[in-house]
């Protein structure tokens, strides 16, 4: 499943990179914040100020585990500190913030509204999609409704 994903997001990139020359712009990409350990926050936090600080990145991608454990206290704070971006953010859960189960981004998805994006940037498509494991240890997985919803979009 990676290799098919890894295959199909550098067709993706690839197609959009050589589709629209001279139509450049920046994004940023956060991952793997892991909320919830020591220092993180603050390091989320000057993060944040640096992407604020720079005047040509158009938005900021969240690409997951935001947050070591998933809890729904995590989660808040990890949403309050990105909320301080002024620019837009789209964010996906990573294993950590389901806590391995299936119910578990029940919590991301109070706290950050969706566990997909899809937006248009000067004619490109963003998408994010979860993709992680519903279990401890076991393998990451796109799930159906999320795989329903990328058919649409």
């Amino acid at each position: 499943m990676k290799k098919l994903l890894s295959i199909l997001l550098t067709l993706i990139f690839g197609f959009a990179i050589s589709a629209q020359p001279g139509n450049s712009f920046t994004f940023a990409l956060i991952t793997d914040t892991h909320i919830g350990n020591p220092d993180n926050d603050e390091d989320l936090n000057r993060t944040v100020q640096d992407i604020n600080a720079q005047k040509n990145i158009a938005f900021v991608i969240v690409s997951g585990d935001v947050t070591e454990f998933g809890s729904y206290d995590e989660l808040r704070t990890a949403k309050r500190l990105l909320d301080n971006l002024k620019i837009p953010f789209y964010a996906i859960p990573g294993n950590h913030d389901s806590n391995w189960s299936e119910s578990g981004t029940n919590d991301f998805l109070r706290v950050f509204g969706n566990e997909t994006f899809g937006f248009e940037y000067n004619g490109y498509k963003f998408i994010g999609l979860a993709s992680g494991p519903n279990m401890r240890m076991g393998p990451g997985q796109i799930p159906r409704e999320n795989l329903t919803w990328l058919f649409k979009e």
